[in-house]
Parts: structure tokens; C-alpha cells; sequence
């Protein structure tokens, strides 16, 4: 982050500013006044619970000396600089604007419904294969995340990578013409945040508002094999490139002689007419799509694609994303970050596939999906009974009552047990689980599955 001083924030923001005008260089942006440090940009937003101007002072305190604010009434010391604005996340937003303008580095963006963090790493491990890259922390890919990810970027970095979520209309073409992408991935669209859009129709025609801030014949890529992707209609002329899990004959990038080894695919992948052989170490088909993707974008760029395979194999996904836990002869699968129907599946799938003597899987209600929301929750038994991979059935939550009701209606095979309390199921699992056992963990982000885990491996 370089040349962002006061002049450069009250010219982007259009801000006024109240107090001394000191003559630093703002280094990083602060969200948080727990992580408050010298040479940062206070952000200070305001929330459903908390308004972060009640901790202006404190952040003074850290050593902050910048800081926007949204009131007047801000009493500070004489030494720092209150920038007003009329709105603090819309001013973050013109500031990083502003900021990408200056930026002469290719910015590779990404979104999809669900797997946007795992295909953003996938990307820039294969990148980093002969390229510097700098790429989204975490998943910081929402109305704050994207702008801090800009004006953070490490400016001696070869290529951007950003991962950028939506939840409600209007976001993506507001971060669009931040990011102002040279390259954007779409993966997929599916039903998560359903609730707040009515339909995949509308999902898409959102996720697809990424080429807004791009230039007219950029490049696009599209998932094939995604029923609401192939041949979309844009709203201006792209350059548009489709990837595919098999030969779809729509796109010249795709994987065939698909092999899993303990859940993790082996397969060849061919790349604009070239071949390159992958082994992942992560487990799920669906990695087979994220690692073609990968690799179409590293060719792209020009990156030998047997060295951006051999790094794609080192990746071994996130914690609470399909984390492999190993603990007394137990596998589990913590999958427990958040969830959708589309996450749901591919997370059994990986269960069915793994070597066990009792696959267990533990659900939990996924949230904001709107009024088809039972449904969804029965379509997953009803995939549980089609594909048979599932010995024993414990769900936790409202919504996921729907699940263990119809499996236990229409799959006799599978055992399946409903707990209205996470104590009791806690100490269900502790007593129950036993060597051999492969356990998968997955459900919406406040259903905090993440604890049991914790709870029966001992670490907490």
C-alpha cells in the first residue's frame, strides 16, 4: 500500500476533514479496533450491535492517527486526522477505487456459490509456480473484504488473485468496479444465499455483474457443466473461455482417466490441447473441476503446467473445509465452516469414498435458503438413499429434522438419530465413535459443528 495519504483519501472519498492533517502514509486498513496498530487507516463501521465509532479514541490509543467516521460529534485529540463521510463502507470502497487505478498488476477475480476460497488457493498455487502472486487473506471477499484486499495488495506481486461474494443485490457490481478484473472465474451457481435472491436465475444473472468493472473483451471463464453457465447471455462482449471435469465439447479445458485413491483424484488433465498429469492430495471429485481452472488460468499466464501441477498436489484445503483430522484411529472429515445443498453432496460423496468400517455423517441445518428450504433438507436424505453412503445418521437442528425424518422413512439400511440439543449430541458422539470410524462433520457456519469436533478430538 503506497501514497495513500490524507490528500489522497479526501479526494477519493470527496471526505471533509476535522483535526491536524498529518503527513503519513496510511500502510494498512483496520476493521477491527482489537487489531488497531500504527500507520493504519481506522475504518470504523457501524453495526446491527455495535458502532465502531465508540472506539475512535482506542484506536488513537494503538497509535492510529487516520480514521474515517461517519460523525461529527467524534471527540479525539488534537493530533489526529477524522476524515467525515456520509457513509464509512461506501468511502473504503472510493478510496480502493481509487487506489486499483494505480495499480499495474493483473487481477485474476473469482466467484461462485460455493468453493470460491479453495479454487482462489487452487489458482494461486498453480500461479505461484513461476509467478509471484498476491491473493485475497482468508475469505475476505465481501463489501469490506474486496476493498481491503486491494489496497492491501503486495504492489511487487506478478498477479492479484481475489475471491469476491455477494449476498444481496447490487454487491457484485459495486466490487466489480473496485477489482476492474482482468480475468474472472465463475465456478458455479447454486442456491446458497437463495433466500435473498428467489432463484439461480437471478443468482447468476448477480454473480455475472463480476465483468461490469472489466474491460469489453476480457477474459471469462465459465464452469460447462454448470446448467446455468453455459452459453449465459452477458451484458457486453467477453472473451469467453469455458472448463469443464470431462470432455463436454464446449470447452478445450477439462480432465479425463479420473482415478480416486482414498477420495483424493488422480487424473489427466488437458489444458488448451496440452496434457499434464495430476495427483491432489485433497480429498472430493469435485477438486478435479478446481484444479483444471487452476491450471487453465497458470497456462494463461504462461506458467509451465507440469510445475503448476506438481504444486496444485501440495495443497491440502483449510481448516473446518473438509479438514482431515486423524485422532485414536478416528477419521474425521470437519467440513463444518458452512454449508449448501451442492457443499452437502460433494462432502458425502467424499464420505462414501473413504475407507471405513462405519461412515457417520453428523448434519446440521443450512441456513438462508429460503422458502424451499425443507425440501432442499429432504433432497439430501434423498441423496444419502440413492447413494448409499451413510451407515449411521445423526442431525442436529430444526431444518435437518427434515433429513433424519425422511431417511428414517425411506432408508431403512441407515441408523439415523435427531438431537434438538448439541450437549447431547456431543456426548452421543464422544461415547459412540470408535477405531475405524470415518465421521463427517458439515452444516451452516452458526450451527458451530466446528465445536463438537473440538469436543471429541480432546481440544477443548
Amino acid at each position: 500500500m503506497k501514497n495513500v495519504n490524507i490528500d489522497f483519501i479526501l479526494k477519493a472519498t470527496a471526505g471533509k476533514l476535522k483535526g491536524k492533517k498529518n503527513d503519513i502514509e496510511v500502510q494498512s486498513i483496520c476493521l477491527d479496533s482489537r487489531q488497531a496498530k500504527e500507520g493504519a487507516l481506522f475504518v470504523p463501521i457501524v453495526g446491527e450491535k455495535v458502532d465502531a465509532h465508540d472506539f475512535i479514541k482506542k484506536v488513537y490509543e494503538s497509535g492510529i492517527r487516520v480514521s474515517l467516521s461517519e460523525r461529527e460529534d467524534i471527540k479525539v485529540p488534537e493530533d489526529m486526522s477524522i476524515i467525515l463521510v456520509k457513509n464509512s463502507v461506501k468511502a473504503l470502497q472510493d478510496i480502493a477505487k481509487a487506489y486499483r487505478e494505480s495499480i499495474n498488476i493483473p487481477i485474476v477475480a473469482i466467484t461462485g456459490s460455493v468453493g470460491k476460497t479453495t479454487t482462489k488457493e487452487m489458482i494461486s498455487l498453480a500461479l505461484s509456480a513461476q509467478k509471484k502472486v498476491y491473493k485475497t487473506p482468508a475469505n475476505q471477499n465481501s463489501q469490506v473484504g474486496v476493498p481491503k484486499t486491494v489496497l492491501e495488495s503486495d504492489l511487487s506481486a506478478d498477479v492479484i488473485v481475489i475471491e469476491m461474494g455477494i449476498s444481496e443485490f447490487a454487491e457484485m457490481h459495486r466490487i466489480s468496479e473496485i477489482v476492474k478484473a482482468d480475468v474472472a472465474v465463475v465456478n458455479n451457481i447454486g442456491v446458497a444465499h437463495i433466500q435473498n435472491f428467489g432463484s439461480r436465475e437471478s443468482i447468476r444473472d448477480e454473480k455475472l455483474h463480476i465483468i461490469d468493472g472489466m474491460k469489453e473483451g476480457a477474459k471469462l471463464f465459465l464452469n460447462a457443466e454448470d446448467d446455468m453457465l453455459a452459453g449465459a447471455k452477458l451484458s457486453k462482449k467477453m472473451d469467453v473461455e469455458y472448463f469443464a471435469m470431462s470432455d463436454t465439447g464446449l470447452s478445450k479445458n477439462y480432465a479425463s482417466h479420473i482415478e480416486l485413491v482414498n477420495s483424493c483424484p488422480q487424473f489427466i488433465a488437458h489444458i488448451g490441447g496440452e496434457e499434464v498429469g495430476v495427483e491432489l492430495n485433497i480429498q472430493g471429485m469435485h477438486q478435479v473441476l478446481n484444479a483444471v481452472i487452476a491450471l487453465t488460468v497458470a497456462k494463461l499466464y504462461g506458467v509451465d503446467l507440469k510445475s503448476a501441477s506438481k504444486k496444485l498436489s501440495e495443497f491440502r484445503g483449510f481448516k473446518h473445509r473438509q479438514e482431515i483430522i486423524k485422532y485414536k484411529d478416528i477419521t474425521i472429515i470437519d467440513d463444518s465452516y458452512n454449508a449448501s445443498p451442492d457443499s452437502m453432496r460433494a462432502a458425502l460423496l467424499i464420505l462414501k469414498d473413504m475407507k471405513a468400517k462405519r461412515k457417520i455423517a453428523v448434519l446440521a441445518d443450512m441456513r438462508e435458503l429460503g422458502e424451499d428450504e425443507v425440501n432442499l433438507h429432504r433432497q439430501i436424505a434423498q441423496f444419502i438413499k440413492e447413494n448409499a453412503c451413510v451407515d449411521l445418521l445423526l442431525t442436529y437442528g430444526e431444518l435437518a429434522k427434515n433429513i433424519h425424518d425422511y431417511v428414517r422413512e425411506h432408508f431403512s439400511v441407515c441408523e439415523a438419530l435427531h438431537f434438538d440439543d448439541k450437549a447431547e449430541l456431543d456426548t452421543f458422539l464422544k461415547k459412540t465413535v470408535a477405531a475405524e470410524d470415518v465421521v463427517l462433520f458439515k452444516g451452516s457456519n452458526s450451527m458451530k459443528l466446528f465445536d463438537s469436533v473440538d469436543y471429541i478430538t480432546d481440544r477443548k
